[in-house]
């Protein structure tokens, strides 16, 4: 993927449409945009096979809404991103398919993830820190989708448990990504005081 990206924008220079003081910004945006059409792919072809299609957009919008704003674990490498993205998908699918979910299970995930999301977020990666302004607004924004989504899954408990049990699905799973995040931060931190 590197190397036809990197062809793809010398490509670009050689017409004149890029310069070289752009090429790094060009080849980050196509490598995520690509590992994007991938995840959605993937996303795609996972949910025609196992006939699961509807609960996977469910569970992935619901995730994607809130990781805008939460922020959490950064894998290293397009590749790290894809396979974390699999993992969950598939977790989605277990989950989908074969775990019932009673009011007590709704009520512990909900509160555990809320706690989680609205005590620790924005988890900011090491590589790009938040101004204090970043965190406020996204902090509120997070708050709002939150509702939302507590809306929609109380809202769709009787009628489509599906969507509750998706939507709860992508808040623990945001949770825990927010949880990992602290944790890598923590790691690198530590490493950096090392060896400096």
């Amino acid at each position: 993927m590197r190397v036809f990206i990197s062809k793809l924008v010398d490509g670009f220079l050689d017409s004149g449409i890029i310069t070289e003081e752009e090429r790094d910004i060009y080849e980050f945006g196509l490598g995520q945009t690509m590992v994007t059409a991938f995840n959605l792919i993937t996303i795609l072809a996972i949910g025609i096979v196992s006939g699961e299609l509807s609960n996977l957009i469910i569970f992935t919008s619901a995730y994607v809404f809130l990781r805008q704003y939460v922020g959490g674990y950064h894998a290293e490498t397009g590749l790290g991103c894809y396979m974390i993205s699999i993992v969950m998908i598939f977790a989605a699918l277990i989950v989908s398919r074969y775990v019932e979910l009673d009011m007590v299970s709704y009520l512990t995930a909900l509160g555990v993830s809320s706690f989680v999301l609205l005590n620790f977020s924005p988890v900011e990666d090491y590589n790009k820190p938040l101004d204090d302004l970043e965190i406020f607004v996204y902090r509120r924004k997070l708050k709002e989708v939150l509702a939302i989504e507590v809306i929609v899954l109380f809202g769709s408990l009787t009628f489509a448990p599906d969507i509750a049990k998706m939507i709860i699905t992508a808040m623990a799973a945001m949770g825990f990504m927010v949880l990992l995040g602290i944790l890598k931060n923590r790691k690198v931190k530590s490493k950096l005081t090392v060896d400096q």
